[in-house]
């Protein structure tokens, strides 16, 4: 189970669990509170809040869904964006209209990385990691992802085969930090974040 996951990560270092550390799911525009009333909150209350009721994902028995949202599946490309020539090159004219040259011109292309994106909806439940694509989706367990880490506007799950990158909002992102930092606490007060919920 993902809260498995959390107990494992927190044996390393603490400044990665820090980066590592976040899952929740967008709030509905009439669900939002401002940011004072936020703060006010205790663990429990946020996380019961952050949890979304009604995710529109079949979910096993007794899972439960902690994050969703729009989102993309990356895939890293590489294209030729052009060519370049070195070494050198001579011709001799013998006569007019005949010449012999010879050449060490070696050619090689020049290559661009980029993101292949194609949209998805993200999930993570307390069990699975998935997103649901037209193309290229996954549904994960989450005991199969060895490591975890977050930019500003993407997740980057690792399963040691495998390296999985779901873009996001930097909104989305800091929600789903906010929720593993919210379940972090949790578990270092004793708490069951699951039974909470039932």
């Amino acid at each position: 189970e993902i809260y498995s996951i959390i107990k494992i990560l927190q044996i390393r270092s603490y400044l990665q669990l820090r980066i590592f550390m976040g899952i929740f799911s967008r709030f509905r525009k009439n669900e939002q509170k401002n940011n004072s009333e936020s703060v006010s909150l205790s663990p429990k209350e946020k996380f019961k809040k952050m949890v979304p009721a009604n995710p529109g994902i079949a979910l096993n028995d007794d899972e439960v869904c902690l994050f969703m949202s729009d989102a993309s599946i990356g895939k890293e490309k590489t294209h030729t964006t052009g060519y370049k020539s070195s070494g050198i090159s001579s011709r001799i004219r013998i006569a007019k209209g005949l010449s012999v040259g010879s050449s060490n011109v070696h050619v090689t292309p020049t290559r661009e990385t980029y993101w292949e994106k194609t949209p998805c909806r993200f999930f993570v439940t307390d069990k699975r990691f998935i997103a649901i694509s037209q193309k290229g989706g996954f549904n994960l367990k989450a005991d199969k992802i060895i490591d975890m880490k977050l930019n500003a506007d993407a997740v980057t799950l690792y399963t040691g085969s495998k390296t999985y990158i779901v873009f996001m909002t930097s909104e989305d992102v800091h929600r789903y930090k906010e929720l593993w930092e919210t379940i972090q606490s949790l578990q270092r007060n004793g708490i069951d974040p699951k039974k909470l919920l039932r």
